[in-house]
């Protein structure tokens, strides 16, 4: 085995994944994006979002805070701060070669490279304070510290960095304290609530739980509590109500927590969230200690999220809904065209090839010059189902599942039409074709045509189906 090969085959590859333009957030109730990995450093560096802002993965639809993605997070930020600053030095060292020619110049580059040292020493404590917040969220500790030496050629640079990760015991100490300082938010009634849940016993009384909102502008925060006092792990799963959304058409979002004592730790969103109401949901991931299986829903409530439920949340409502509805209208005559376009194909083959086997031996004849005329619309077809998909995964589809049914219709119609050409061609031959053949190409038929009618009805009913109470078209 070629190893440089290999080593080339996987570069080339790690390459292709940085430069594929797969990730978009939320800002300001809009879509940003697509984006590739050095594309998204540069934005996340000039401050276009924060680690605490939703990315969208298009390639599998996750959604994942800016902290979760390793490019992102705070010692890749470093390593790249390092690099830069590295250049500086190698530059600055440069210049003090030239200047250096007397005593004075050496007295003067003194006091400039000091000056300049303490500028840049605030700056490496106002980066080193931003690290250590980032990181507390990911239990670790980030030691930086910059040693610097001055001389009359130029300074040396010394950089020591480490990471010193939390032993269990530790880690539940820091969440503890955490939680509680979480706590101080909460308000006296909140707090008189958790004092009376956190005292009922779960023995007696069985799981009770209760979500506490308690930030809703900046960034969002929930607490967890419930009368477990053992240890477990929840996952806590965000859904929008997608008629009450502005901005988006859906948003899900799934955190795993752990509680300890009843408390549990604080769940965070980003200020970028679709504002609108939510359903929170919090499942079982890991309640061995309780005897309740993981996917298990303990409890659930519905909030409103990422502002104020008042008049102006009202108005940015009913203005997105007008954008919705015309899009959602739009949407349902594109697909009724691409549909009927889809019925002339099938309509033209079975009464074609019909059963009459003068019909037959015609058809045959000229069938070669038909078939190629067929495969540049056919291409044409699925270059558009790859469009319609790659908006479905970046959000700009209302009827994402109609989108998944025309794909659908459309590999029935390619496997009707190849089948159609195997036989017409045995066919044109033989002069005979077996009754297998025949039932083959009639179960293709009938499945292509069976899901025409399925989507020609689930398109009627959408152009049917009422507005919700807010004017939002409905799709299911």
């Amino acid at each position: 085995m070629d190893l440089n090969l290999e080593r080339k085959k996987i570069e080339s590859v790690k390459n292709s994944q940085q430069l594929m333009k797969k990730w978009c957030f939320i800002k300001d109730d809009y879509f940003h994006g697509p984006y590739n990995d050095d594309e998204l450093i540069e934005l996340f560096l000039s401050n276009k979002f924060t680690l605490d802002d939703y990315i969208l993965n298009k390639v599998d639809e996750s959604w994942l805070e800016g902290h979760e993605l390793s490019f992102l997070k705070p010692e890749a930020i470093q390593k790249q701060k390092e690099e830069r600053l590295q250049k500086e030095k190698e530059i600055f060292e440069k210049n003090i070669l030239h200047k250096i020619t007397e005593k004075s110049a050496v007295k003067n580059l003194f006091v400039d490279t000091t000056v300049d040292h303490i500028q840049e020493q605030q700056h490496f404590e106002t980066v080193n304070a931003s690290i250590e917040h980032s990181q507390s969220s990911q239990n670790s500790t980030v030691l930086l510290s910059h040693k610097r030496k001055l001389t009359a050629k130029g300074y040396l640079l010394v950089l020591g960095c480490g990471v010193l990760a939390l032993s269990p015991f530790l880690r539940s100490k820091y969440i503890e304290s955490k939680q509680l300082k979480q706590l101080e938010l909460l308000n006296q009634n909140q707090i008189h609530q958790v004092q009376s849940l956190t005292e009922k016993a779960f023995d007696s009384v069985g799981f009770q739980g209760k979500f506490f909102l308690v930030e809703n502008s900046g960034q969002i925060l929930l607490q967890f509590v419930s009368n477990v006092k053992s240890n477990i792990e929840l996952n806590i799963k965000i859904e929008g109500i997608p008629s009450t959304l502005v901005g988006a058409f859906t948003f899900n979002k799934v955190i795993k927590v752990a509680g300890h004592n009843g408390i549990f730790e604080p769940i965070k969103l980003s200020k970028s969230i679709p504002k609108g109401e939510y359903r929170i949901t919090a499942l079982c991931y890991d309640c061995k200690s309780i005897d309740i299986d993981a996917g298990k829903e303990m409890t659930s409530e519905n909030m409103f999220l990422n502002g104020l439920k008042d008049k102006s949340y009202d108005r940015e409502l009913t203005k997105y809904h007008q954008i919705v509805r015309t899009k959602a209208k739009d949407e349902l005559i594109y697909f009724n065209q691409v549909m009927n376009l889809f019925r002339d194909q099938l309509d033209t083959l079975s009464l074609r090839f019909g059963n009459n086997i003068n019909q037959k031996i015609q058809v045959s004849k000229y069938w070669d010059k038909y078939y190629s005329a067929w495969l540049p619309l056919s291409n044409q077809f699925d270059s558009e189902m790859e469009r319609l998909k790659s908006e479905v995964e970046s959000g700009e589809i209302f009827y994402d599942e109609v989108v998944a049914d025309l794909q659908n219709l459309n590999h029935l119609t390619k496997e009707y039409t190849k089948s159609l050409d195997t036989e017409i061609r045995v066919f044109f031959k033989t002069q005979h074709l077996t009754s297998e053949q025949e039932k083959k190409i009639e179960k293709l038929k009938d499945q292509a045509f069976k899901k025409l009618n399925q989507l020609s009805d689930r398109i009627t009913s959408f152009e049917k189906m009422p507005l919700t109470a807010n004017g939002m078209p409905q799709k299911n």
